[in-house]
């Protein structure tokens, strides 16, 4: 597990402090019901404070930081159910543009880490009989003066308020990586609500035709897999902090909440549940902070993807326990949108099916086990 750095501690005590004063469940609950589920101004303050560029280089407007210290924000923002593009602008696409060259690294970056630019990756495919007739892969071909993009992406987050998109697209039959555009003509969203409240879209390109420089240097295979092992590790650093918050505030609940005369933490059958989510959230955070320190210091890519995997595998089958088991020792009260814990349990099931279910990443761990062939991307 990995032990913090004074000046870590420092970081993530003031995330929590200015959490604790400034985001309450009320704030929460009128930024998803707003029509874009996002908050201009508090993104904006996200910025000032320095936790969008934590993790970029100095010359891109950051601090110099590492997926560590991305993580320790990840974190707090789950214990207070924070909804915003935090993973897919600041982590994906981060990661994505940590890889290229300059202008566009600097350029992107340092937009992103100032709150100007939002971005989003569009890996993921479904056909859509509306836009297109098949279900054939997103491809790039070649016109005159550089690509024209057809396909349709699922999926995308905050797909709405998006400034850029980074695509992948078959491009003579090799994956590569392309910088669209949100506003073109021929890039059409459809945006949704997610489980949790938090928002998406399908994003369909219908022959965007794009310049020569929005292609993407290098095989895009190899950086798709880096944003999803960077997002899954992202993924269960947040939701260690979500199921600490859950086991907190059930405990809290009992200590006050009366039953035949006697606190409900009284009882001897109450307190044994409540030991047995206090371990589940330990082994999570242990195995959260060891996928952390994969993606920030593992330097070669299986290992790295199957100590995410395991991580993932178990926090987003045990997120979702203990997320269960709180809503069911607060009772019937838990069950209503008035009382944050339901809208934990709904972010936890959403974690477990982010970047692949607990049941795709124990096929991929035992994919790449030291005694398997090193198959899975």
């Amino acid at each position: 597990m990995i032990e913090l750095t004074e000046e870590q501690q420092i970081i993530r005590d003031s995330v929590t402090r200015y959490l604790d004063e400034n985001y309450s469940f009320d704030r929460r609950q009128q930024q998803i019901g707003s029509a874009d589920g996002f908050d201009p101004d508090q993104w904006q303050t996200f910025a000032e404070l320095g936790w969008l560029g934590m993790s970029f280089p100095e010359e891109c407007g950051g601090a110099g930081g590492s997926w560590v210290d991305a993580a320790i924000i990840a974190e707090q923002l789950g214990r207070t159910l924070v909804r915003s593009p935090y993973l897919s602008s600041v982590i994906g696409a981060g990661t994505v543009l940590l890889s290229v060259a300059e202008p566009q690294k600097t350029k992107y970056l340092t937009g992103i880490a100032e709150g100007q630019t939002l971005m989003a990756c569009a890996f993921d495919e479904k056909a859509l009989a509306s836009k297109l007739a098949s279900g054939d892969p997103t491809h790039a071909a070649k016109i005159s003066d550089g690509f024209a993009l057809t396909g349709v992406k699922s999926l995308v987050p905050y797909a709405k308020l998006a400034d850029h998109f980074i695509v992948s697209a078959l491009l003579d039959d090799q994956l590569r990586l392309f910088l669209v555009p949100a506003q073109m003509e021929e890039v059409e969203v459809t945006p949704y609500k997610m489980y949790d409240g938090s928002r998406a879209g399908d994003l369909a390109l219908l022959g965007v035709a794009l310049d020569r420089d929005s292609l993407l240097p290098g095989d895009a295979a190899p950086v798709i897999r880096a944003v999803a092992d960077n997002e899954s590790a992202l993924l269960c650093a947040e939701a260690a902090g979500i199921m600490w918050s859950v086991q907190e505030q059930t405990l809290e609940y009992l200590k006050t909440r009366e039953q035949f005369g006697q606190k409900l933490g009284e009882f001897q059958a109450l307190q044994h549940r409540l030991v047995d989510m206090y371990v589940q959230c330990e082994l999570a955070q242990s195995l959260a902070w060891d996928a952390v320190d994969a993606v920030a210091h593992e330097t070669d890519p299986s290992s790295r993807s199957r100590r995410v995997s395991a991580a993932k595998s178990y926090i987003g089958e045990v997120g979702r326990t203990v997320g269960k088991e709180s809503v069911q020792l607060h009772g019937g009260i838990g069950m209503t949108d008035e009382v944050p814990i339901g809208h934990y349990l709904k972010r936890l099931t959403t974690i477990d099916h982010l970047h692949g279910s607990s049941a795709e990443h124990r096929k991929r761990f035992r994919a790449l086990d030291d005694f398997a062939p090193q198959s899975l991307e």
